[in-house]
């Protein structure tokens, strides 16, 4: 198997060294060095006019709609809301999450179930504010 062949198969992973010259199976001296991950971060404020009450619950209705989600995404690790404790953070509300590549990213922000939640998450809060980076899981 060709190095191209390799990176197809294993598109997250950083691959160094080369492959035994016989061609036909992985050598021992591949050198896989780095698994990456995608992280996806999202930023919201609530929307004006809800009170603290109402934010609570609707902090709660998104993470009741968002965070299961993990469980119908093949390639989903962590998926976490989590609300504005600190006063030194500048938005309310946050959904952490984390994919083993972007194509599960991709896949979990066209999945019907995402697609809903995102209905609810818009009525509730203004201010998005996005950032998905790769990052080294070793």
């Amino acid at each position: 198997m060709g190095q191209t062949d390799i990176s197809a198969v294993c598109k997250n992973m950083r691959i160094s060294g080369w492959l035994s010259t016989a061609g036909a199976e992985m050598g021992p001296d591949l050198n896989i060095q780095e698994i990456f991950m995608v992280k996806h971060i999202v930023l919201w404020d609530f929307a004006e006019g809800l009170s603290r009450d109402e934010k609570n619950e609707a902090a709660e209705k998104m993470a009741s709609l968002l965070e299961p989600i993990r469980e119908l995404v093949p390639g989903a690790v962590e998926i976490r809301v989590v609300q504005n404790q600190l006063s030194s953070s500048n938005r309310d509300i946050a959904l952490i999450s984390t994919f083993e590549t972007l194509d599960a990213l991709m896949t979990y922000q066209n999945h019907p179930a995402h697609v809903e939640a995102g209905k609810y998450v818009r009525s509730v809060t203004c201010n998005r504010a996005c950032m998905d980076y790769e990052f080294a899981s070793k």
